[in-house]
């Protein structure tokens, strides 16, 4: 059961000064085609984990603190939370983390979606994210990020057409690129940037999305990008 969040990008591209010269030689040669197969998420609030499921669960994946994880197995007493949590990419209704085999990715888009009542912005970001995952696929370490970068800020970014649709303010996802910041529900959906350390940011960024989407209602304003890391 390991969970490993996608690529997200900021809604400020933050890099307007990257250049880039030539290929990375992990990079693709050809366009990939970002087909759109994003299924529905299940509404947030399913009420499904208890807040001390949704802090084991943050710490079983982020702080790697396995034995947490063995009570969201089958049979298991945090078994409903698990399934909200976790779904297979074919289920007709995503979870917070979706698999497709073995490989698991955060479904950052259907917590858009369901944050912000509608489709077209999580259906622009999963396609974004779905190019950014083929193009730089090859890719480790920081040649990951180099590629992203150069896959969307480059004129010639295979995946720049994405995110120009995300990042455009007029189009479908103009809600969370306002200047005044991400919607609080939206908030839930990303990690915290404030948050330097990586097990931190990755800990509380679990805990906000799963307590939004599997979690009872509440209508607390999570932690924003600008508050310093729990």
């Amino acid at each position: 059961m390991v969970a490993c969040p996608a690529t997200t990008t900021t809604t400020d591209a933050g890099t307007d000064a990257a250049t880039f010269d030539e290929p990375l030689p992990c990079q693709p040669d050809a366009s990939p085609d970002a087909s759109d197969d994003v299924q529905p998420t299940h509404p947030p609030f399913q009420n499904a984990c208890s807040p001390a499921q949704i802090s084991d669960y943050a710490q079983c994946q982020g702080q790697k603190m396995t034995s947490l994880c063995e009570q969201f197995k089958p049979g298991g007493p945090g078994e409903a939370c698990g399934k909200c949590i976790e779904t297979a990419a074919e289920s007709p209704l995503w979870g917070v983390i979706v698999f497709k085999g073995s490989t698991a990715s955060m479904n950052v888009e259907g917590c858009v979606d369901d944050a912000l009542g509608t489709t077209e912005c999580g259906d622009a970001l999963h396609r974004l994210y779905q190019c950014e995952e083929i193009v730089c696929s090859a890719c480790t370490g920081g040649d990951f990020r180099s590629c992203e970068l150069q896959a969307t800020e480059s004129p010639q970014g295979f995946c720049k057409g994405y995110s120009d649709t995300v990042l455009d303010p007029t189009g479908p996802c103009a809600a969370i690129n306002g200047d005044a910041g991400l919607p609080c529900a939206v908030q839930n959906c990303f990690p915290n940037t404030a948050c330097t350390d990586t097990t931190r940011q990755q800990v509380d960024w679990l805990a906000r999305i799963v307590a939004y989407m599997c979690g009872a209602p509440t209508t607390d304003c999570p932690v924003g990008s600008t508050n310093p890391c729990p």
